[in-house]
C-alpha cells in the first residue's frame, strides 16, 4: 500500500498563535470600524472603483477652489475622509491577500487530512478482509460515510451494424 500521508509544514501552535493575533486585531478594529447591517449598506453610496475618480476630482477641485465650496461643507473633513478611505482600501487589500493565504492553506491541509483519512479507510478495509480482529466494525463505521448510490445501467449505443458493443 502506497503511503499518502502528508504533514503540515506548520505546527498547530503556529495556527493557534495566528488565530489569537487575528482575534486581537478584530477586537481593536471593532472599536474603530463600523459594521452596517444589510439595509443601511444598500442605502449608502460606497465609492468603489467606478466612483473613485469622481470623488478624487471633487476633492482636488475643493482643495484648489475653496470659494466654490458650500459653507456647510468642510474641506478638512473631506481631507480626513479621503485619507481614511485610502488607508482602509490598503487595509482591505492586505486582508484580501491574507484571506487568499488562509483559503489556500485550508485547501492544502484539508486535502492532506482527507488523503490520510482515505489511507486509514483503505488499511481498515484490507485488515477487515484479512480477518484482523476488531477491524471490521471500524471499517464499517467509516464505510457508512460513503453510501453507495447504484447507478442505472446505461445501454451502449449500437455500432454501424446495429449491434451493441461490449
Amino acid at each position: 500500500m502506497a503511503a499518502t500521508a502528508q504533514k503540515s509544514d506548520l505546527p498547530v501552535d503556529a495556527f493557534s498563535e495566528m488565530l489569537g493575533k487575528l482575534e486581537g486585531i478584530n477586537s481593536s478594529f471593532a472599536l474603530t470600524l463600523k459594521k452596517l447591517s444589510p439595509k443601511p449598506k444598500k442605502s449608502k453610496n460606497a465609492i468603489g472603483i467606478k466612483r473613485l475618480g469622481f470623488v478624487e476630482t471633487a476633492h482636488v477641485i475643493a482643495l484648489k477652489n475653496t470659494g466654490y465650496i458650500p459653507s456647510y461643507l468642510s474641506v478638512d473633513d473631506l481631507n480626513q475622509d479621503m485619507s481614511n478611505v485610502k488607508v482602509l482600501s490598503q487595509l482591505q487589500n492586505e486582508a484580501k491577500k491574507l484571506m487568499d493565504y488562509i483559503r489556500s492553506s485550508e485547501i492544502l491541509l484539508s486535502n492532506s487530512a482527507y488523503q490520510n483519512a482515505l489511507s486509514i479507510h483503505r488499511y481498515l478495509r484490507e485488515a477487515s478482509k484479512s480477518g484482523q480482529a476488531g477491524a471490521k466494525p471500524l471499517y464499517l463505521r467509516l464505510k457508512k460515510q460513503f453510501p453507495h448510490v447504484k447507478r442505472p445501467e446505461t445501454e451502449l449505443p449500437p455500432n454501424k451494424e446495429g449491434e451493441t458493443k461490449l
